[in-house]
């Protein structure tokens, strides 16, 4: 994946519910500005805080917004579960996503070891792009530059 990617926010409304009409206003906003692509449901969409009915009305929402545009998706779909994470990937890349974005495992503290086989279980699961969200600050966990070495000569991964 190349270009420009937007980490797109998420809208809410006076009643505390997203603002669909707003949400397809920013995407439409993206479209215009000839963006390659968007990302809903990352943690700038508030994504620790949203419900997954939440976070799959905005990736649908988005997917069925860009569809006969050149702006892709990549959702925001990982977790501290490892098979949670497989499942919201799967239902994203059946929706349509060109790809989706997985934060590093959260409270539970994994080795690097541990993260691998996390990233590797999900990509092995998924027809699309994974991206790998690598926060220290807000996961406390980092990827060393040797599990990221590692995890790029995976089968699925691009040289890039």
């Amino acid at each position: 994946m190349r270009g420009v990617w937007t980490a797109l926010i998420t809208p809410f409304n006076e009643k505390n519910e997203i603002d669909l009409p707003a949400f397809r206003a920013i995407l439409k906003e993206q479209v215009a500005a000839g963006i390659s692509g968007v990302i809903p449901c990352g943690t700038t969409g508030e994504s620790p805080t949203l419900s997954i009915q939440e976070k799959k009305i905005l990736i649908c929402t988005a997917v069925e917004e860009l569809k006969n545009t050149p702006t892709q998706v990549v959702a925001g779909t990982g977790s501290n579960n490892t098979e949670e994470s497989i499942e919201f990937s799967v239902w994203a890349a059946q929706q349509g996503v060109a790809g989706v974005m997985l934060v590093t495992p959260y409270y539970n503290k994994p080795s690097q070891k541990g993260l691998e086989a996390h990233f590797k279980k999900i990509a092995d699961a998924l027809p699309c792009e994974v991206i790998i969200y690598n926060v220290p600050g807000r996961t406390g966990i980092s990827l060393t530059p040797e599990t990221i070495v590692n995890l790029a000569s995976h089968e699925r991964s691009e040289p890039g």
